[in-house]
């Protein structure tokens, strides 16, 4: 089987890289796979139709949105869509042919990529990061005025962060302590796994 990486402008070319089976195991998915088509869901076509009225008015307010937002909406509106670029997989045995469009693989509102990145995250954390051991989940709310300064403000949100695992790992060894579980003072480790949520 092989796999050929293109964009737009080499869509008339082989170029890319790949591999071939040894056996062909594709039949049965000839007339299964079918292409998402971003393009034809009610949010694509929202932001499509009214993405340059958003940015222009921001601009107009004196208020531009931030780089990272464009870049956001911009990938969200290429994820899928086979003419910015894709893959062509392609199998010689028996004639399995189909083109997979990129995605952006972007954390900020594709629906698509979100469900991806959450799957393979939590299938790598319970198979090779956390151990079978008892755990629990900690949340952090911030107020709104904070929200946006830690949005921004990277030192101000790696200082948040690490004050808050602090508190909670402070929190625990007395706890430890108070049952007489361990000696926490040369035994006890902690560790702990941290996700940042943006919401509005």
């Amino acid at each position: 089987m092989y796999f050929s990486g293109q964009t737009a402008e080499q869509s008339s070319k082989h170029v890319g890289f790949g591999y071939q089976s040894p056996d062909c195991s594709h039949a049965a998915q000839k007339q299964s796979y079918q292409r998402r088509q971003p393009e034809k869901t009610l949010l694509y076509q929202i932001v499509q139709n009214n993405l340059n009225t958003f940015l222009a008015q921001c601009e107009a307010e004196g208020k531009p949105a931030p780089d990272f937002v464009k870049k956001e909406f911009q990938a969200f509106l290429e994820c899928g869509i086979l003419a910015y670029g894709f893959g062509r997989v392609h199998c010689p045995d028996c004639q399995y042919d189909a083109l997979v469009a990129f995605s952006c693989k972007r954390r900020g509102f594709c629906g698509s990529c979100m469900a991806m990145r959450q799957n393979e995250t939590a299938a790598h954390l319970v198979d090779s990061v956390i151990p079978k051991i008892p755990t629990v989940q900690w949340v952090l709310s911030l107020p709104a005025p904070l929200r946006m300064l830690v949005a921004y403000d990277s030192a101000a949100l790696n200082f948040t962060l690490d004050t808050f695992t602090k508190t909670v790992f402070s929190w625990l060894r007395k706890k430890a302590k108070h049952k007489g579980i361990v000696d926490v003072a040369s035994k006890a480790h902690h560790g702990g796994v941290t996700f940042i949520q943006r919401l509005a």
